[in-house]
């Protein structure tokens, strides 16, 4: 997070939020050496950041790496953006993991946290020996740039801090389970002091967005939203569409699926989830057959609507979905839904589509507008999305676990 201001024609001032460019002063952050565990229980020391102003736990991908978390260890996959002030934006894919580490009682504890490329690109002052910072208030002490690998959220560093004492104008020692941290106001030899400008979180330069006048004013220095849909998403998206647009003999259109420029298109068949899936739900429904029949009277209708179609058996690719029943009891037409699953998977076709934006947001607004008009009409299009049809070429990619 970067200010840049000038008044009274005095020299440019840069300040963020990791040091304080004012001559030789510099605010050192609440940084601690923690030992964590391997994943064969072995102790490797790492770097750690505590910062109160994130909303959550960031692990470096390449610490995460070092630790040798498994698969099965990884929690879940999603989509994060990172916001900095004035703008400075992150995107990337990321991992929740469980991460084990000791106390200065020597028990170990656990901490979850999301992975992440981007502290790589953060460096942030430290001294060079914790002892000189802590005993001499005015000496000017040598400081040393550093990488962290983990940095902790506002969560988990409540949860280690004990308490926390003043040693002078604007130095502090806090006492936390994982031992001492000093950190403050320290003057720094003119030789440690470099003119780079670091960020909390700099963006990785693919994603370019219009920095507007909001952004100044979000103050927050990291936090996790929804992403939406980005402007190079969206211009993807269109650019798919129009070379994809075909009108059909029966004067409908059908277009071809939106893929992710990034994406290798290289699915793998699912058969063994689909098969999976449908055997649980054959054991889970085998005592109810109004259920199985109701599912299967559900496939025939969108057999006979031609809203799906049985794929050939010579296709080339083939990417099976896996179905399940969804139930809503409150609905008025359709009480039960058959779901495809397309996020199954360890390449789930769901990765490789551009999602769309999140409509949820505009929500209050469209209610707000109904409020406008005196007369209000509502129409429910019976399964709209089994109306679009596929790309001809790419219906045989998809198969239901069903036949």
């Amino acid at each position: 997070m970067e200010v840049n201001s000038t008044q009274n024609n005095r020299e440019l001032e840069k300040i963020n939020t990791l040091s304080l460019k004012d001559k030789n002063i510099k605010t050192l952050l609440m940084t601690k050496n923690i030992e964590y565990l391997n994943s064969r229980k072995e102790s490797i020391r790492g770097f750690t950041l505590m910062d109160p102003g994130a909303t959550c736990t960031l692990i470096s991908e390449r610490f995460a790496q070092k630790l040798g978390i498994s698969d099965s260890e990884i929690k879940h996959k999603t989509e994060l953006e990172v916001d900095g002030y004035a703008g400075k934006k992150s995107r990337f894919t990321s991992y929740r993991i469980k991460i084990e580490f000791k106390l200065k009682n020597g028990t170990i504890t656990s901490a979850e946290g999301y992975t992440t490329p981007n502290l790589d690109q953060m460096k942030i002052y430290c001294p060079s020996d914790p002892r000189e910072f802590w005993l001499h208030d005015d000496k000017e002490i040598e400081v040393k740039q550093r990488t962290p690998d983990i940095l902790f959220g506002l969560s988990d560093v409540l949860k280690l801090l004990e308490n926390i004492e003043n040693l002078s104008n604007q130095r502090f020692l806090l006492r936390t389970k994982v031992g001492p941290i000093i950190c403050g106001r320290a003057k720094i030899k003119e030789a440690e002091i470099q003119d780079e400008t670091q960020y909390v979180m700099s963006a990785v330069g693919e994603i370019t967005e219009k920095v507007e006048e909001k952004d100044f004013w979000n103050l927050e220095t990291i936090g996790i939203r929804d992403p939406g849909l980005t402007i190079p998403d969206d211009e993807i998206a269109w650019k798919q569409f129009r070379e994809s647009i075909n009108q059909l003999p029966d004067g409908r259109y059908e277009v071809g699926w939106p893929w992710r420029i990034e994406s290798k298109r290289t699915l793998q068949t699912n058969f063994g989830v689909s098969l999976g899936r449908l055997r649980s739900l054959w054991k889970k429904y085998r005592e109810n057959p109004e259920v199985l029949e109701a599912i299967d009277k559900t496939i025939k209708e969108q057999l006979d609507l031609n809203m799906i179609e049985i794929a050939p058996k010579n296709t080339n690719i083939v990417h099976y979905l896996p179905h399940q029943p969804v139930f809503k009891s409150s609905s008025s037409f359709t009480k039960l839904r058959v779901v495809f699953d397309a996020g199954s998977g360890k390449t789930p076709l769901n990765n490789e589509l551009l999602r769309g934006a999140v409509l949820l947001p505009q929500l209050p607004g469209v209610l707000i507008r109904t409020l406008m008009f005196n007369n209000l009409l509502i129409a429910d299009i019976a399964k709209a999305f089994f109306t679009d049809p596929i790309e001809t070429g790419r219906s045989g990619m998809l198969l239901d676990s069903s036949g």
